[in-house]
């Protein structure tokens, strides 16, 4: 028994492959149960009942058996052109709209599909009721085609819709399309050569794919989830937007989205009325391009062939993070002591208690009328880079009702800010010159001041009477503000890549220096910064914090990654996290609060992980190599074989083992 059973362990380690372990920074669980294989990346994916098919966007479609959804079969392959835009079942046919035609393809054999004819013309989408079809022909024109004869698919009718068309869904009388600069419009198409727009709504968000049901009403694109109510078709009403990071496709069932983006699947609760509830989410690899659904699994494309099969039966969000859900994004964080002021963009500010980190209390949100993307808290006053609208002034001496107080305009959009003491500092965003700003009179903030910056001013912070400048490509800038009226340069340093932001924290200044990772700087003689250690980072470095031996580092890919700064001279990465948006980063002890841009603020634990006792050899990965460890000590009969602690060594240990292998740490 042992030796069949050790067998079968081996090939499927082998089967599997390595994923990192990393909870937190450094433990992260398994979050695939099976992969499979597919002759091309995958662009597109359908499921229906137990047959799939696929598209990989290189001229090649695939039909794939997931009767055993952890072990799909591709059964056969037929040609596209390489543009392949949908697909819709309709019983034993598949329609495959593409860039250059729309196909029909018999699929009735699925080991031997054939094509039974074609539309001559590039479709987006089509929409099948019995022998007739609607089609977005390249999102210009609907059209309606007679399917009767499939050999040779006739046009019966084509009009042009006002907007450009994202979407079509044809549900009984009625054809709901979405536009491309937002809205939706609803069809009577019961007479089909007099179809009339019987209903429409417009949105400020951008157009995307939509689903409907005929009640409910759901798009996808610009990076914004937005319902509506569809159930009066001559009043549809829109119920809200939620901003959603999406970059491939997306799902919707029963009362969940399954979103493919970036390097993960998101999922979300839609059940609420108009709003979102991030629910899941779980990790792939990078670029993620289709997902389809069987069951409790989720089949997702993998944009390089083959992919992964998730277990979805119980969303998880990411292991040791939290999100404050706001629906809304977030450009720049602030902290001064447990209160973390966050730039909402034209959501104005975010102010969220951080006494227990891991379960932040949002306290209040306030507008501001431009768009606020910086932040810099001073005791009792915020001051906020309101772009257009210039600076803002806004008194939190109570978190949970903060009123705007003060206002002053700059000399152009306002987008970087610092303040200390009774002055105030802001930078622009298409230009290199800093006003200085008097708040000695929060009420009455005054101009009093300018510093030119040789590049252009990426970020900043105030310490004191100096004010500490990424300067891009001049490096990091040091400038006496003892005199706000008259700013003055008293040092400088060249790095090596672009700064784009700064951190000061007693003697040491950390710069986020693009490509050329994160440098230390000793600022103990500020008019003269000694460089005292580089450390390099996986992506360009955008934004930095510490807080003691523990600094953090949020880039542009975006990961967030926390380095081991004891030794200023040899800075050390010692773990990574992979995050949404990279706007801007805050540390307090162990909880890393980042402004993630659409997916608002998040907070990440960056201490070590928890023992893991699947990392069965101590290498911090869990991979195959854990499996065949812990293999040879059981074959042995060693004591350490003993998984489950019962007395023995037995089966249920390597049951017990690979259960708990599964899950990750």
């Amino acid at each position: 028994m042992k030796t069949s059973l050790c067998v079968m362990l081996g090939l499927f380690a082998m089967l599997v492959g390595s994923v990192a372990a990393q909870e937190g920074m450094r433990c992260r669980g398994r979050d695939y149960v099976g992969l499979y294989d597919a002759p091309a990346s995958v662009r597109l994916m359908v499921v229906r009942d137990n047959l799939a098919v696929s598209a990989s966007g290189l001229g090649t479609a695939a039909l794939l058996d997931v009767t055993d959804v952890l072990s799909p079969v591709v059964l056969s392959t037929f040609e596209t052109p390489e543009s392949v835009w949908s697909f819709q079942f309709v019983g034993e046919r598949v329609f495959v709209c593409t860039a250059e035609e729309l196909q029909i393809v018999d699929i009735s054999d699925p080991e031997h599909p054939v094509e039974l004819g074609v539309f001559p013309e590039g479709v987006r989408q089509v929409s099948v009721q019995g022998t007739q079809a609607y089609a977005l022909v390249n999102g210009f024109h609907l059209a309606l085609i007679d399917l009767a004869d499939e050999s040779n698919p006739v046009e019966m009718n084509r009009w042009r819709p006002p907007d450009y068309v994202t979407d079509l869904e044809w549900i009984g009388d009625f054809l709901y399309t979405s536009r491309s600069e937002g809205g939706i419009d609803i069809y009577d198409v019961s007479v089909w050569w007099n179809p009339r727009r019987v209903g429409s709504l417009d949105s400020e968000r951008s157009g995307g794919e939509l689903r409907t049901d005929g009640q409910s009403a759901y798009v996808l694109g610009g990076g914004w989830f937005r319902a509506f109510d569809v159930s009066n078709v001559e009043q549809p009403v829109e119920l809200g937007a939620t901003a959603v990071p999406y970059l491939g496709s997306f799902v919707i069932r029963g009362s969940r989205l399954y979103v493919a983006t970036y390097d993960e699947l998101e999922i979300y609760d839609i059940s609420a009325e108009g709003g979102l509830d991030w629910i899941g989410w779980y990790e792939v690899d990078r670029w993620p391009s289709g997902v389809a659904l069987r069951g409790d699994y989720a089949i997702v494309g993998g944009d390089e062939g083959g992919g992964w099969i998730l277990d979805v039966s119980d969303p998880k969000l990411p292991p040791q993070t939290v999100r404050v859900p706001s629906g809304m994004q977030a450009k720049q964080v602030a902290r001064e002591g447990s209160l973390l002021c966050a730039a909402l963009g034209v959501n104005g500010v975010n102010l969220v208690d951080m006494t227990d980190p891991w379960n932040p209390v949002s306290l209040s949100t306030i507008d501001t009328p431009g768009i606020a993307t910086g932040v810099a808290i001073d005791g009792a006053i915020v001051c906020v880079a309101d772009m257009i609208e210039g600076m803002r002034v806004i008194d939190i001496s109570e978190p949970d009702e903060p009123m705007i107080i003060g206002s002053v305009r700059t000399g152009g959009d306002a987008a970087t800010i610092a303040c200390a003491g009774h002055a105030a500092f802001v930078g622009k965003r298409t230009s290199n010159v800093i006003d200085a700003i008097d708040i000695s009179e929060p009420s009455a903030p005054r101009r009093v001041g300018e510093f030119e910056a040789p590049r252009r001013p990426l970020g900043m912070v105030a310490r004191g009477d100096l004010l500490y400048i990424a300067d891009g490509l001049a490096g990091l800038l040091i400038v006496d503000v003892s005199n706000p009226s008259s700013p003055t340069l008293i040092g400088s340093l060249d790095t090596p890549g672009t700064a784009y932001g700064v951190f000061v924290e007693g003697e040491r200044a950390l710069v986020a220096d693009g490509d050329g990772g994160v440098q230390v700087i000793d600022v103990r003689n500020p008019r003269a910064p000694e460089l005292v250690g580089t450390v390099a980072t996986t992506a360009a470095a955008f934004s930095v914090a510490s807080e003691g031996d523990l600094g953090v580092v949020l880039e542009l890919t975006p990961v967030l990654e926390a380095i081991d700064l004891s030794s200023p001279t040899a800075p050390t990465i010692v773990g990574s996290h992979r995050v949404e948006g990279q706007a801007g980063v805050a540390l307090m002890g162990n909880a890393a609060m980042i402004a993630g841009g659409s997916r608002g603020l998040q907070i990440v634990n960056t201490s070590d992980c928890p023992p893991c006792d699947v990392d069965f050899n101590n290498d911090s990965v869990v991979d195959s190599r854990d499996v065949l460890a812990f293999l040879n000590v059981w074959v042995a009969g060693d004591s350490a074989g003993d998984f489950n602690d019962d007395g023995e060594v037995n089966d249920a240990d390597v049951i017990a083992f690979l259960g708990a292998w599964m899950g990750g740490c």
